[in-house]
């Protein structure tokens, strides 16, 4: 178990802050080396080709370790959108073919995927979790019959059910339908097996579990898809970029693995020594100790919604619960909660809790008395 690690945070006392899902707070070291990196560009004539390659090279590398690959799959982007992205360029599917998501998935899984139907007359299939079931077999039950892509996340971001992605990867690689995941409401919290799930891409947006700056992203792509093509030219992206004085010779070979699918303008001194720095915390507390962790925080606060006849759907993530209100929220909920000192999110008709190492008992005890005053 990790004990408390708030001083490692500037979260005051006096607040209860239950929204990592939304936006992380940063590491008190992430923000002095960002500091440090913002000042890097103060003097130019220190910087070198290397210090273009190093940073970027460090974070692959790092990212890599913490979802269990080598470095060679991992591209540097600042969004999951531009991940999917990527993936919708590549994609040829035939008209009339299925493209299966969740019901109010994330959008930045899904609007590439509404485009690219419109483009080539395929099939959107929204899952509706079924009642009695789990997402999973909601999803398997879709899968009776084909489809040519499967764009999915393990945790669902309004209320941290989750999906059992084992089986629905096996059923996808029966069929030949590509697998691609948005794992941002999960990565940095809970372990993915990506040699189980063999899946096509995974995407992730760095500022939350993984508590990085806002516009840092990874993306996997699966040894297979390494002779696609890029969604933009960049020339650092090209082979032999590492010799400025070379980049007059145009060249039709690109960086070895992923890295044809960096973002142009990757090269950003301020981002990534507090990217790093962050990363290097994470390895350093282990996935699997965080996750333990914060289960018993959820654990607490589900416990108390419970007593206080909230419903919370489960099976759930061990980091982000949901309380669904049926009815819809009472007015100003969130302003309300905001004035006791608790900060959380509304996704839809759910209150969603998302605990991380620097919530304690205090913190709990503080949350369970603002629901049950506005509640």
């Amino acid at each position: 178990m990790i004990p408390s690690q708030r001083h490692l945070f500037s979260i005051p006392r006096e607040l209860a802050y239950f929204n990592c899902a939304y936006l992380s707070p940063q590491l008190n070291s992430a923000s002095q080396a960002a500091s440090a990196g913002a000042k890097i560009k103060q003097s130019p004539w220190n910087i070198s080709a290397d210090d273009f390659f190093d940073g970027p090279e460090e974070a692959r590398s790092l990212f890599a370790d913490i979802v269990g690959c080598a470095a060679e799959n991992i591209a540097l982007v600042p969004s999951v959108s531009y991940g999917v992205a990527i993936v919708g360029k590549n994609l040829l599917p035939e008209p009339g073919q299925r493209i299966v998501m969740l019901a109010e998935q994330f959008p930045s899984n899904v609007y590439s995927w509404l485009s690219l139907a419109r483009e080539r007359d395929l099939v959107i299939d929204f899952v509706q979790k079924t009642e009695g079931r789990s997402w999973s077999e909601s999803v398997l039950e879709s899968l009776d019959e084909p489809a040519a892509l499967v764009a999915l996340p393990n945790v669902h971001w309004t209320d941290g059910s989750l999906i059992d992605l084992a089986p629905i990867a096996q059923r996808c690689h029966a069929m030949g339908a590509k697998l691609v995941l948005d794992l941002t409401q999960s990565l940095g919290v809970m372990r993915v097996d990506i040699a189980e799930l063999d899946p096509d891409f995974i995407f992730c947006a760095a500022y939350k579990w993984l508590l990085c700056p806002y516009g840092s992203g990874f993306v996997y792509a699966a040894p297979r898809w390494h002779d696609a093509r890029p969604l933009e030219e960049a020339w650092i992206n090209r082979a032999g970029s590492e010799n400025f004085a070379g980049l007059v010779n145009y060249r039709d070979d690109y960086q070895t693995g992923a890295r044809r699918f960096d973002a142009g303008g990757r090269g950003q001194f301020q981002q990534w020594p507090a990217v790093i720095e962050t990363l290097r915390q994470i390895l350093e507390w282990g996935v699997d100790n965080i996750a333990r962790t914060v289960s018993l925080t959820s654990v607490k606060i589900a416990a108390g919604a419970d007593r206080l006849g909230l419903e919370v759907p489960e099976p759930h993530a061990p980091h982000l619960l949901g309380i669904r209100l049926a009815g819809g929220p009472p007015a100003d909920l969130l302003g309300k909660l905001r004035a006791d000192g608790v900060y959380l999110s509304q996704r839809g008709n759910r209150l969603r809790i998302a605990s991380y190492l620097y919530n304690d008992d205090e913190d709990v005890e503080r949350l369970l008395n603002a629901l049950a005053r506005h509640l």
